[in-house]
């Protein structure tokens, strides 16, 4: 699903469009090629109206049948219909590192903590930034946490996951 979003914003780009609306928790990456490609991505939960006016007429930023039928359509408009694995396998890599994990305390006093720090955005769950690494926390229920970090490189994203991961759990037991 997250590589579909980015091959779609990819496509929906090239193909002449100024703007893509995505789920607040889509890759990063997806801003990547959105500015190599000279336009913009709108978050919802983030970005106000102008994210929820465009996520009204576009259905396949949140469905995934009507995702797969417009990215066909795009692809086919670039002339690349029948080569959907060489268009993906185009797009930039995706490094990124997933751990999800109980808490014994309960997980807003943790996403609370997180939320203190200077460069935290709290929109849905907590994103985080260290160096090139960005890591988004969000609640599961169910006392449950995931932290999804993403990098250039594998190694940042990972390293990234596990010092929050460490940090979460110091927390947990303060």
């Amino acid at each position: 699903w997250s590589m579909l979003l980015c091959a779609l914003t990819a496509a929906e780009l090239r193909c002449g469009g100024k703007s893509v609306v995505l789920p607040y928790d889509a890759p990063l990456l997806a801003e990547r090629i959105a500015l190599g490609e000279n336009g913009t991505i709108y978050r919802l939960e983030r970005d106000g109206e102008d994210a929820r006016q465009l996520w009204r007429v576009s259905p396949w930023c949140r469905d995934g049948l009507t995702l797969a039928l417009r990215l066909v359509s795009k692809l086919k408009e670039l002339g690349k219909a029948e080569d959907l694995s060489g268009f993906m396998d185009s797009l930039p890599e995706y490094p990124h590192t997933e751990q999800l994990f109980r808490l014994a305390g309960p997980e807003p006093a943790v996403l609370r903590q997180l939320s203190l720090d200077r460069d935290a955005e709290t929109v849905s769950g907590v994103r985080l930034r260290r160096g090139e690494a960005t890591a988004t926390v969000r609640r599961m229920g169910a006392g449950e946490l995931r932290i999804l970090a993403e990098s250039c490189k594998m190694e940042a994203a990972a390293e990234f996951c596990d010092s929050l991961r460490r940090s979460i759990r110091e927390w947990d037991k303060g």
